[in-house]
């Protein structure tokens, strides 16, 4: 008989010691690592989320290093405003500096130097223009757009003076007039009490550009001991009554002239402003005062002792006109240079209203009852309504929001078409007689009557007719609007 021999319970031993080692091995394993599961054996189906959870973790420990870095850019770009900042500063100082009537020319080209270092210097080298140049993080500009400058353009100094806010007072820089010697002035200068200036006064000096008076009564130099006319830097400049109210002592003031001999011009600062008054005894111990205008003494704004350009041309000898004496402006205030655009070659025959937009003419032929347009030289002159559109007696025109609006007397209408006079269009067809002037305003429709002697208005569709004005009135025709208040002719 064959047998096999076998030794079963070393076998057995033996395997329970290799379950044993391996219990050992998970248990030392997650005593190492601190962890429970270890390998996909330790729990096939948590290992799975185990490891879906440690790439979120290392995403969000990625995404902290990602702000860490964008925090450092910032704090780049901060520190790199920051100085920005600083040199705007100086610059801004450097301007206030500069408006002080007491320095030199020398004195303002040293900051004017200092300026455009700071700012505008042409070879690139100013500070303003390094720091947005080379302030970047890891190779990425901050400050500036690639290769293209943000520097200040443009950053000279400002006249002696400085500027100020409309409401402020005193500072502005105020353009006073810009004289042509060949056309009519204009009428805010003094000639008289009475007679307002036209050019020929202006021309004759007439008391509107009068010497400093150091010994004058009230003036305001009389103890300085400056001769400002000696040295032609200054004089007084009388202007109607009421000027006060928007010119102040402080302000810059622009003063240009162009004649035969080309353009002068020159910039002075208001020293002084004050009311002159005449009188005239009425009777026996009762004395009439009324003021006459009012007058502000000036000097050039690069200083005291520099001479005017235009002193001699504006106080001593007076503006010389280019105009042949045949063509002088006279008393009657005559107009010249008028250009004819449209005419009757054109076929024009009763023109009747008119308006201006976006550089073309839009007009009303009465006589040949059509709405017409041109450019602004009078070239391509054409109808854009007429009878065929149902136009019977139009009236006067006005345009809103590239709308034409017109009232039709004839066909007793408030209508409107396209820029172009297509899709014509009724607005209001019932409760008018003789429809007038019209205007658009806020989005409502307001218009004329002529023979019901009435002021209405509507929305631009034509609904919601309501009278504004019934009495009062007799033949209401032109109308206007301005600051929410209604303008009339009747």
């Amino acid at each position: 008989m064959i047998s096999i021999q076998t030794n079963l319970p070393s076998g057995l031993i033996a395997r329970q010691l290799s379950s044993t080692k391996r219990q050992f091995r998970t248990n030392l394993e997650r005593l190492s690592t601190g962890l429970r599961l270890n390998r996909p054996d330790d729990s096939p189906g948590q290992f799975g989320l185990v490891i879906n959870q440690n790439l979120q973790i290392q995403a969000l420990n990625q995404g902290i290093i990602n702000v860490q870095n964008g925090a450092g850019m910032l704090q780049t770009a901060q520190e790199g405003i920051n100085s920005l900042i600083e040199i705007l500063n100086r610059a801004y100082s450097l301007a206030v500096t500069a408006a002080d009537a007491s320095l030199i020319p020398t004195q303002r080209q040293q900051i004017q130097d200092e300026v455009e270092r700071l700012l505008t210097a042409s070879d690139g080298s100013a500070e303003a223009q390094q720091i947005l140049d080379n302030v970047n993080y890891n190779g990425l500009k901050l400050l500036a757009e690639g290769d293209k400058s943000a520097a200040i353009q443009s950053s000279s100094l400002g006249p002696v003076g400085g500027m100020r806010e409309p409401t402020a007072q005193g500072g502005s820089k105020v353009e006073l007039f810009t004289y042509v010697a060949d056309a009519t002035t204009s009428t805010n200068f003094r000639m008289n009490a009475t007679t307002a200036v036209n050019q020929t006064a202006l021309d004759k000096n007439s008391g509107n550009f009068t010497p400093v008076t150091l010994t004058a009564n009230g003036s305001v130099l009389a103890d300085t001991g400056i001769d400002l006319d000696g040295l032609k830097s200054g004089f007084n400049l009388n202007l109607s009554d009421g000027s006060k109210d928007n010119i102040k002592k402080g302000d810059i003031l622009e003063l240009s002239l162009t004649d035969s001999s080309g353009r002068t011009s020159d910039q002075v600062i208001v020293v002084a402003a004050m009311d002159v008054q005449n009188y005239t005894a009425a009777g026996v111990g009762d004395t009439t005062y009324h003021q006459d205008y009012d007058q502000f003494t000036v000097i050039n704004a690069q200083g005291y002792r520099s001479a005017l350009n235009l002193y001699d041309n504006l106080v001593t000898n007076g503006v010389a006109p280019v105009l042949p004496s045949s063509q002088q402006p006279n008393s009657t205030g005559q107009v010249y240079n008028i250009t004819e655009l449209v005419d009757s070659s054109d076929g024009l025959a009763y023109p009747q209203d008119i308006i201006l937009h976006k550089d073309q003419l839009y007009w009303i032929d009465a006589g040949n009852n059509i709405l017409q347009r041109a450019d602004l030289d009078g070239s391509n002159v054409t109808t854009l309504v007429g009878a065929s559109d149902g136009m019977v007696k139009p009236v006067s025109i006005t345009i809103d929001n590239n709308q034409l609006y017109w009232t039709d007397r004839g066909n007793r209408k408030i209508q409107t078409a396209n820029l172009d006079g297509s899709s014509v269009t009724d607005l209001v067809t019932t409760g008018l007689n003789k429809p007038s002037g019209v205007n658009v305003h806020n989005g409502a429709l307001y218009w004329t009557d002529y023979a019901t002697n009435k002021i209405e208005t509507a929305n631009l569709d034509g609904s919601s007719v309501t009278d504004l004005v019934t009495t009062g009135l007799s033949s209401p025709e032109g109308m206007t609007i301005h600051n929410d208040q209604l303008y009339w002719t009747d």
